[in-house]
């Protein structure tokens, strides 16, 4: 998939997410889900520039100021980058641990923006929200990821089939 249509996905979930669960307190990070999965199975420049990207789409979305979701996404991005070398990428139990836990990083990194770098009611606010938020996440994006892709290499053997010579 290519980085611009990466980006169009990424604005489309960003609005099914907000329209799905806006007036809730807790609702998954999609987004940041999204990108964890493809910075996890992509070469590390393509991770690096969609995670930045993706963070504009959703300040712009917002209508927020430029970089208050991009900033802490690069945050996030450095963390992949640096585990993603290490770590078995493709396995699903992999991509659900660092979703939950870059989560948690990005929940933190925004109340210490939005509070001025101020760590006071920063435990109770990743216990209220971003704690449920990010295991809903973990556990939603990596089983879509698997069955999007089952369904692609399904449709691949198929059409392969449909192509070879019949004896």
């Amino acid at each position: 998939m290519s980085l611009l249509r990466f980006v169009i996905l990424a604005g489309v979930v960003e609005l099914l997410g907000l329209a799905l669960w806006g007036r809730l307190v807790f609702h998954p990070d999609l987004l940041l889900a999204m990108v964890v999965v493809r910075s996890l199975t992509r070469r590390p420049p393509e991770g690096a520039v969609a995670k930045i990207l993706a963070g504009l789409c959703r300040d712009g979305l917002y209508g927020q100021t430029l970089g208050v979701t991009a900033l802490p996404f690069a945050a996030v991005g450095v963390v992949v980058g640096a585990l993603g070398r290490t770590l078995y990428r493709e396995s699903v139990v992999t991509q659900a641990v660092l979703i939950f836990l870059l989560g948690l990083l990005y929940g933190a990194l925004r109340f210490l923006l939005a509070s001025g770098g101020s760590f006071e009611g920063l435990v109770g606010y990743l216990l209220r929200s971003t704690l449920l938020a990010s295991l809903i996440s973990a556990l939603l994006v990596p089983a879509v990821h698997e069955a999007w892709l089952a369904w692609k290499r399904a449709l691949t053997l198929r059409s392969r089939k449909a192509q070879a010579p019949t004896d």
